[in-house]
């Protein structure tokens, strides 16, 4: 069974469970008081009211929620919903770096005819990862959305234990 809980806190009432709960993050401070070692499932709090705007951000944000509260669930597409206002190539390039700081998985591009050379893969970093003028539209929504809008494309790939796996699930 699954909950969509929202919180409405005030200024006060957050910085009251930080203190209580010696976190430093506002998402940080309600999943302790959540979780308080009772709940057997990970909390994970998503703040629909914050914007991300940097890819490092994305990047950091992910990857710190992750490892703080779902360390021992599967990563999957629901870690990276996020309301994002940042060009479509940041969430790209940022997700490939989380998959290879998280799961150790490469995501690449594919050629242009839907096939791939593991010899010769195009990968984040790589100068035809993101050709110039592609993916410069500015994107407001959940990360999670966009990246979502890729599967099943042949644009993009992402390598799992040597093989082939969805590009986010």
């Amino acid at each position: 069974m699954v909950y969509d809980l929202k919180l409405y806190l005030t200024e006060e009432q957050i910085q009251e469970l930080k203190d209580s709960t010696g976190k430093d993050s506002d998402i940080a401070a309600i999943a302790a008081v959540l979780n308080d070692g009772k709940l057997a499932a990970n909390v994970f709090y998503l703040d629909n009211h914050k914007v991300i705007r940097d890819a490092n951000e994305l990047f950091e944000t992910v990857k710190n929620d992750y490892l703080n509260y779902l360390n021992d669930s599967e990563f999957t597409g629901l870690c990276m919903d996020y309301q994002v206002q940042m060009p479509e190539k940041d969430i790209l390039i940022a997700y490939a770096n989380i998959q290879m700081a998280i799961n150790g998985d490469t995501v690449f591009r594919y050629e242009a005819d839907g096939t791939y050379d593991t010899d010769n893969l195009i990968t984040c970093g790589d100068e035809d990862f993101i050709k110039d003028g592609e993916y410069a539209d500015l994107y407001v929504g959940s990360a999670k959305d966009f990246l979502e809008s890729f599967n099943d494309r042949k644009i993009f790939g992402r390598f799992v234990e040597d093989e082939v796996g969805d590009f986010i699930f």
